[in-house]
């Protein structure tokens, strides 16, 4: 049986994304196209976001002015397709492809979606909206791919069939480099924008009773709270500890990570956390909060540990481990480069088109996603 074409509509291509799209079109057979609100936007091309090259996804970039008469010429000429929407209700265009094609008795639509409750003083208003949007089609959605374990249990919890919902992830298309060798300095990495909610704040407080140890850490992004978060490393006593790098392009992050060994990422809230994504891709472990999305993936790795938002006890614990026992740091390494390939594009991309024949041509067994696999070791 010929496969239907698929259409994912997205706000724009981004670089978490279009590995595991690219791959699923290579395995898929059918034509597979993204559908782009816009490209990236400047607020994100100044944090290092990049659109990476592709040969088999197609893109189909909507105009600023006559997207609505796009958006319906497509859905019109694609009714059979498979369409696949991140964000109902977020972005106009994606909110008026879904509105269309779900109007079908027997549509193919899925979700690729974070969960909602991510901004703690946003989370009501946004359960409802989510709610809202999504509560009254939920049995026209034949798949939900819930980017970590958090967005799974939200769409549980609003009404979706728990047999819809599968994992998924954001996942890193940059080629695994060499490890870096031994070091008496612990060498930790933070990335990320300089904003409240990525908790570099706490990570410093954690690293204070620290100083002087033998460690390093190297800071890369910018953002609003950049001043006050290099002024808080010289009140704290750890200017000669912590350099901040400034931005660096996206497809940079990995090899700039390669030369560390442990990433932190102490979110206050994040749908998922891309840096831990791209550690692990990288070969290194990483500590991060319970609050991200892909804590997930340090939980089925074993490449370093998941701690409590706004632990900094736990987490100053965790970090002296580290700098007590670089044995421990060592295994974390080699746990990660054992792990990254279930994480990688490729692994996705064909998790997800397992996902599609079983959800929507009702083909084959419901897949098991590779990343939630631990390792043998």
């Amino acid at each position: 049986m010929d496969k239907p074409p698929v259409f994912f509509w997205q706000n724009m291509p981004a670089h978490h994304q279009l590995g595991a799209l690219e791959a699923f079109a290579e395995a898929w057979g059918s034509p597979v196209t993204g559908v782009w609100a816009e490209d990236i936007y400047a607020a994100r091309r100044r944090d290092g976001w990049r659109n990476p090259p592709r040969a088999r996804l197609r893109d189909v970039y909507l105009p600023a002015v006559g997207w609505r008469a796009e958006v319906d010429a497509l859905t019109a000429a694609h009714p059979d397709a498979i369409h696949v929407f991140s964000a109902i209700g977020s972005y106009p265009p994606v909110t008026r492809a879904a509105r269309r094609i779900l109007r079908q008795p027997r549509p193919k639509a899925g979700l690729i979606v974070e969960t909602a409750l991510k901004s703690p003083w946003l989370r009501i208003p946004n359960a409802v909206k989510a709610f809202g949007c999504y509560y009254p089609v939920r049995r026209k959605i034949g798949a939900v791919m819930g980017i970590g374990s958090l967005a799974e249990r939200f769409y549980a919890a609003i009404g979706f069939a728990e047999e819809r919902i599968y994992p998924y992830l954001y996942q890193c298309d940059a080629p695994s480099p060499p490890a870096a060798g031994p070091s008496a300095t612990l060498r930790l990495v933070f990335v990320g924008r300089l904003a409240r909610y990525k908790g570099l704040d706490l990570l410093l407080r954690a690293l204070a009773p620290l100083a002087g140890r033998p460690w390093s850490l190297q800071v890369y992004g910018d953002g609003p709270d950049g001043a006050s978060l290099r002024e808080m490393a010289v009140r704290s006593g750890l200017a000669a500890q912590v350099a901040f790098r400034g931005v660096i392009p996206s497809d940079q992050v990995v090899p700039a990570m390669a030369g560390a060994d442990l990433c932190v990422a102490p979110s206050r809230y994040d749908g998922w956390g891309m840096a831990v994504s791209e550690a692990l891709c990288a070969g290194i472990p990483a500590l991060v909060s319970d609050a991200a999305g892909s804590r997930d993936l340090v939980a089925a790795s074993r490449a370093g540990a998941v701690f409590a938002c706004g632990d900094i006890a736990r987490l100053t614990a965790e970090l002296r481990r580290r700098l007590d026992d670089p044995s421990l740091v060592a295994r974390e390494k080699r746990l990660a480069r054992e792990y990254a390939p279930r994480a990688a594009p490729a692994a996705v991309g064909a998790y997800l088109a397992d996902v599609f024949r079983h959800a929507f041509l009702g083909e084959g067994a419901r897949p098991s996603a590779p990343w939630l696999t631990p390792p043998s070791s």
